[in-house]
């Protein structure tokens, strides 16, 4: 069977989820040591110089690491990257960085070079200085560009595979492959959503309607709650009261320090049975009200209440169809969730969510609450012993609107009329009378009278506390004699209704009594217009005349001289005898009698059942046409008539439906459902080059850039730790990251990339999971994350946990293993600490940190070139001072100014004249003159700021570096068709991150800043650099302006201790008058 479920699910998924748990997870300084070797050989490959100690001997890189970051930002960072790629390599900066960490857009770019690097036609030509000096000094400090794909020839045109990428923005506008891939996953997704909420609603109908049992029922009205409505509304009321009691023992224990953590569960029980009680009394219409009668001598408005009954019926189905009109604007309706334009959009979307949370599953429970959801009404039967037994037109206690009125009146009608009338008008009446008990009828008007008085007279508090008094006691009280009361009453209805079903209905001849009805009905009806007594008359007319000819068909059957009153009799007789046997518990000779009652029903292929019930159906019309308004028609529905049935078509739709979840929640495969698959291949195609031999699903395990000399690649995602955590001093999530030699996170420990996922994972995959931006997970509000759940408009993927540990035995874990992330397999895990689950959910690397600058912060590298293109159309920076301050309060890393504390990180220097805060510039305005002045520009492209590492690092790790932060922004020495471009697009350069779809025009916009920025930083900042030297280092570069900054600032009197200067800084001060040049291998300092 598990074998069985392994194939389904691995089928159905198209990509399996195993991994290797057999070993422990291993450590992050593990990993950092690991790649320190890979870091080695990078350098040797790129012919780097590697720095000697004392002893001649090659020093660790760990001392002078160099990462570069490519932030988030969707194809706007793409774009823009690329520029910087390709003016880094030219300039010869690209083989001096070791790591390459990308997340979201800027791992579109990152995974585009690592996919270039394994090409075997690639040549990155990172040139010693011999080779380069043959081609002149002049030409030495510019990289040969012919044999590099990314790189743009001297007269400004691009190589084609730049050209693809600037034509291929819209490598996403794939609607029929988009919808293909959508629908599905909606069907699917939805598919396991609506079996668990019908599973559920069925479930709690179940359960709820067992309030209309007679048990119940009769306690609720000896305890106050009488009527349907008092009855669905009792859970409600029970829950009120325990809350109440729960808070009243909470503060009793604990005084003013209560929680009342007990007292929640039933204020949310409280709100879901009110809403349940609600939605049941709306899917039935009709309610009882025959209890203000009996107690108040009030007659019920009965037909008012149905009409209310059904008119809130409909008014709630087209107050949701209205409320759920927002879905056919699904993504204008998931923005107004996110970032409202107004509060009229907030409150759209809080209608359109709640109406699908909330009202779909209680329109749903509805439908499985109302009453005849079995139809039973249409179609009464009974089974008694082994037999079928057709009741649709029994008499049943309920069929009598007034018990009390009408046997009063028959009773009069029997005996003290009929002595003066001899005309036999009342001749139905005495017939009735004459046919059931006396003493019963007079016993039950007695018992009613009774009940009504106590109901009347005792109040609810009274009754509780009496039934409190007989719980504790067991001491019949007043309230249980109220309950054994009802108890008779409703066995005496019963009892009576059986008789008359025998001697009435069934009764050939019984229609004789209405021969003189038009007498009778002359002062029965004397309050009805003559046209509805005529009505009434030829209706008993007609129905007295189709009586005549069945009475001549019942003559006329006989089966072996067996009349049709002599099979009744016999029938009873039977039945009576097996009633008796079952009762006494005696089974001696039950069989033989069981069969002669089969054969006694069967007799003439089934005629004699089927005449009786013509019978009864002829007679009940004749009594219904006579006495309307004293008996209710049959297609009146009664909880009490059609419970059993209802229940057992309850039960069977949460079977079905708890069935139909079980096997599509093994099967169902969250991963292939969602549109990770889509924006995956998409990307691929996009992007990732394709190698021979491999094709573009380049596994992670073979992603050897550092064999080219390529940055070692870091592919920062986001690991979701939901629910119950194991710490608690940390974020709910965590940096995921995928490399050639390790993939997962600190949180959760890391693992072999080889072994991960059998080593199938790929460049690809990663690349669309780091910019996995639409997530249910991400969300703060939950009605959203289930929105988007349902809509299907998630790109995360459940991965293995690294951190995976196994709670059951190996043989079970073994066996759970085998389903890929199934939805039953995720609720199993959710009983886990979420770092040990089966599985994390890891999606967008923004939402955890969106410029990819942690994993080198954690790495300590000395110089980090950091490309910020998140969306930040006001320059607030939210991004970067969200990582300074994590990184200082988490990690103990500190970025300061280049002066050595927090206030001189130069905010301002990337930020345009009409934003900064003393400007007299109109900041909104967008007119040609604003846009094309200075206001627009800002004074740098970039800024550099210390890193101050804790002092705790490893051994020959830096205690402090350089951030060299780039942004888009102008300044006045762009292009002249760069400046002109923001005519077309005012957004430029922050177009927003929703917009994936560029033109070649504003593709090659984005990397034409991004060229011309990353220039300009490289002219400034690494002018002495003669790039291609072999014995060139970076082990002790320094920002240029170094010098002049430190010797114009004046150290403060007194520094915050979180903004004291790095404790290494007083020698970097020292050397301020050392030049910003290199220091080549062997050259005296």
């Amino acid at each position: 069977m598990c074998g069985f479920a392994r194939i389904i699910a691995n089928n159905f998924a198209g990509e399996t989820s195993s991994v290797e748990n057999d070993a422990q997870p291993i450590d992050f300084g593990t990993v950092k040591e690991h790649e320190l070797g890979e870091i080695v050989k990078r350098r040797r490959e790129a012919n780097v110089a590697s720095e000697r100690d004392a002893d001649g001997h090659n020093k660790s890189p760990e001392s002078d690491l160099v990462g570069l970051a490519l932030s988030g930002g969707g194809v706007r960072s793409a774009s823009f990257n690329l520029g910087v790629l390709q003016s880094l390599y030219q300039k010869g900066i690209l083989r001096h960085v070791d790591y390459m960490s990308t997340v979201s857009g800027g791992g579109y770019v990152g995974s585009s070079l690592s996919s270039l690097a394994l090409h075997p036609e690639t040549e990155f030509n990172w040139k010693t200085e011999d080779q380069s000096s043959s081609n002149g000094d002049e030409d030495a400090t510019e990289q040969p560009h012919d044999q590099w794909p990314l790189t743009p020839k001297e007269d400004g045109r691009q190589p084609s595979r730049v050209l693809e990428l600037i034509h291929g923005g819209h490598y996403l506008r794939r609607p029929l492959i988009f919808l293909n891939r959508y629908l599905v996953g909606v069907l699917l997704t939805n598919v396991v959503a609506l079996s668990l909420v019908f599973a559920v609603a069925a479930l709690a109908a179940w359960m709820f309607r067992y309030l209309d049992h007679t048990w119940m029922i009769n306690w609720l009205f000896a305890l106050g709650f009488q009527g349907d409505i008092g009855r669905a509304f009792f859970p409600m009321t029970f829950f009120f009261f325990m809350w109440l009691v729960m808070w009243a023992i909470s503060y009793w224990r604990s005084g003013a320090q209560a929680e009342g953590r007990v007292a929640r569960w039933f204020m949310t029980l409280t709100i879901v049975s009110l809403l349940l009680a609600c939605a049941a009394l709306l899917g039935t219409g009709d309610v009882s009200l025959t209890h203000l009668r009996d107690n108040y001598g009030i007659e019920p408005p009965s037909d008012m209440v149905r009409l209310i009954g059904g008119e809130l019926k409909t008014y709630f189905v087209i107050g949701l169809v209205i409320a759920l009109i927002p879905y056919l604007r699904i993504k204008d309706l998931i923005r107004s969730g996110t970032r409202p334009r107004t509060a009229v959009e907030g409150w759209v979307f809080g209608i359109a969510s709640r109406a699908l949370l909330y009202g779909i599953p209680l329109l749903i429970f509805g439908w499985l609450a109302r009453e005849n959801i079995s139809h039973f009404n249409e179609n009464r039967t009974q089974t008694r012993h082994a037999q079928v037994f057709n009741t649709q037109h029994d008499f049943v206690p309920l069929d009598f609107r007034d018990w009390s009125g009408t046997w009063q009146e028959i009773e009069l009608q029997a005996t003290e009329l009929s002595q003066s009338e001899e005309n036999g008008r009342f001749a139905v009446s005495r017939r009735i009378w004459d046919s059931v008990n006396h003493t019963d009828v007079a016993e039950s008007r007695t018992l009613l009278k009774e009940l009504s008085d106590f109901d009347r007279e005792a109040s609810l508090l009274k009754r509780w506390l009496l039934y409190v008094g007989y719980a504790i006691t067991r001491q019949s009280n007043a309230v249980t004699d109220q309950f054994e009361r009802r108890e008779d009453y409703l066995t005496l209805r019963r009892s009576i209704c059986n008789d008359l079903t025998e001697t009435i209905l069934s009764d050939p001849g019984f229609y004789k009594e209405f021969q003189h009805a038009d007498s009778a009905l002359a002062i029965e009806l004397a309050g009805m217009s003559s046209e509805a007594k005529n009505k009434r008359l030829n209706n008993i007319e007609g129905l007295y005349v189709e009586a005549q000819h069945l009475e001549k068909k019942v003559d006329n059957l006989a089966d072996g001289g067996l009349a049709f009153n002599d099979w009744r009799s016999q029938r009873n007789e039977l039945l009576h005898r097996l009633d008796v046997s079952q009762e006494s518990g005696v089974t001696e000779n039950v069989m033989q009698t069981r069969e002669k009652l089969g054969d006694l029903m069967r007799m003439s292929g089934g005629e004699y059942a089927k005449l009786e019930n013509e019978i009864k159906s002829l007679n009940w019309q004749l009594m219904l046409n006579y006495w309307g308004d004293r008996f209710s028609p049959k297609s009146t529905v009664y909880a009490m008539v059609c419970l059993q049935a209802d229940q057992a078509t309850r039960w069977n739709w949460f079977l079905w439906s708890l069935g139909f979840f079980l096997l599509s929640s093994c099967v169902v495969n969250m991963n292939s459902t969602s549109l990770h698959g889509f924006y995956r291949n998409m990307l691929s195609k996009m992007w990732i080059t394709e190698c021979p031999g491999i094709g573009r699903r380049i596994p992670l395990a073979r992603l050897e850039t550092v064999a080219r000399g390529a940055p070692y690649h870091l592919i920062a995602a986001t690991v979701h730790l939901i629910g119950r955590r194991r710490r608690t001093d940390r974020s709910t999530t965590d940096s995921f990251v995928f490399s050639q030699l390790f993939c997962g996170s600190n949180r959760t420990g890391y693992v072999p990339t080889e072994n991960y996922m059998n080593g199938r994972f790929d460049l690809s995959n990663a690349m669309a999971l780091s910019g996995a931006a639409v997530s249910p997970t991400q969300v703060q509000n939950p009605l959203l994350a289930v929105l988007l759940m349902l809509t299907n408009s998630r790109l995360g993927q459940w991965l293995p946990n690294p951190g995976h540990k196994a709670v059951a035995g190996a043989w079970l874990d073994r066996i759970i293993s085998w389903f890929s992330p199934v939805p039953l397999r995720l609720i199993l895990g959710a009983l886990q600490n979420a770092e040990q689950r089966n599985y994390c959910f890891v999606s967008d690397g923004g939402h955890h940190e969106n410029l990819a600058l942690e994993p080198l912060l954690l790495r300590r590298c000395r110089l980090i070139i950091a490309s910020d293109v998140t969306g930040d159309s006001e320059y607030e920076f939210r991004d970067f001072i969200r990582l300074l301050r994590r990184m200082r309060f988490e990690h103990g890393i500190r970025i300061v100014g280049i002066n050595g504390r927090n206030s001189g990180v130069p905010l301002d220097k990337l930020t345009p004249e009409r934003l900064q805060p003393d400007s007299f510039i109109d900041a909104t305005e967008t007119d040609l003159a604003n846009r094309l002045s200075v206001s627009n520009f800002a004074a740098s492209h970039y800024f550099i700021v210390r890193i101050c590492y804790p002092d705790d690092g490893p051994t020959g790790s830096p205690r402090e570096g350089w951030l060299i932060y780039l942004k888009p922004n102008f300044t006045g020495d762009e292009a002249v068709d760069l400046t002109r471009y923001q005519l077309e697009d005012p957004a430029f350069p922050h177009d927003p991150t929703s917009d994936q779809f560029y033109d070649p025009q504003k593709f090659e916009s984005y990397r034409q800043l991004g060229f011309h920025i990353s220039n300009t930083m490289c002219y400034e900042q690494f002018q002495g650099y003669r790039q291609f030297d072999k014995n060139v280092s970076m082990s002790q570069w320094s920002p240029a302006n170094l010098q002049s900054t430190q010797q114009g600032d004046a150290p403060d009197e007194a520094i915050a201790e979180d903004s004291k200067p790095c404790k290494n800084s007083s020698s970097n001060r020292d050397n301020a008058t050392k030049s910003s040049k290199p220091v080549k291998k062997g050259q005296p300092r």
